[in-house]
């Protein structure tokens, strides 16, 4: 029963966080309109390269804004993580037959390190950008709302149990004797 019990959890902790992060992924960061916002990571100057991902608000940032940031942040970094890391491992096989087999068996780890390391950098950069836009109310929602994906991550790899017989070791009769 607590088998069961445990994967249904884990199940609707995995869809409510891949429902975040494709949320994140496809919403806009709110900025405060007039100043000058400069978001940069890694000699890339996101608010210029990218303007269609920030909405301009005329009021300041509430505290749902601090959430919708918080979220699109952390949607956004797992998402590109993923993405980067897909397409990064695609596009590096080398030349050479050798090569070519080490890359097949190394390169999605290698990938997948080094994108969660420049993506981490970006998260905090973002961060530390976005934190100094609102009030209290919005730097707490943002600090919350951003740790929220994550942690369901974490707290799916918990709950999951470890195999798929509920029996966990029991013998169980198999037909009639």
């Amino acid at each position: 029963m607590l088998h069961t019990l445990r994967k249904v959890v884990a199940g609707i902790l995995s869809f409510i966080f891949i429902g975040l992060v494709v949320y994140g992924a496809i919403t806009n960061y709110y900025v405060k309109e007039g100043g000058t916002l400069e978001i940069k990571v890694i000699d890339t100057d996101f608010v210029q390269r990218f303007p269609e991902s920030f909405t301009k608000l005329d009021s300041d940032l509430s505290i749902i804004h601090g959430i919708q940031n918080g979220i699109s942040l952390s949607g956004r970094v797992i998402w590109g993580g993923l993405k980067w890391t897909w397409l990064d491992y695609i596009n590096g096989f080398p030349e050479g037959l050798f090569k070519k087999i080490l890359w097949l068996v190394f390169g999605l780890i290698i990938e997948f390190f080094v994108n969660l390391f420049i993506h981490l950098a970006i998260f905090f950069m973002f961060i530390y950008k976005l934190f100094s836009l609102g009030g209290v109310a919005y730097k707490i929602a943002l600090i919350i709302s951003s740790c929220v994906p994550p942690f369901l991550a974490v707290l799916v790899s918990l709950i999951q149990p470890d195999d798929d017989s509920p029996s966990l070791g029991k013998s169980e009769p198999t037909g009639l004797n």
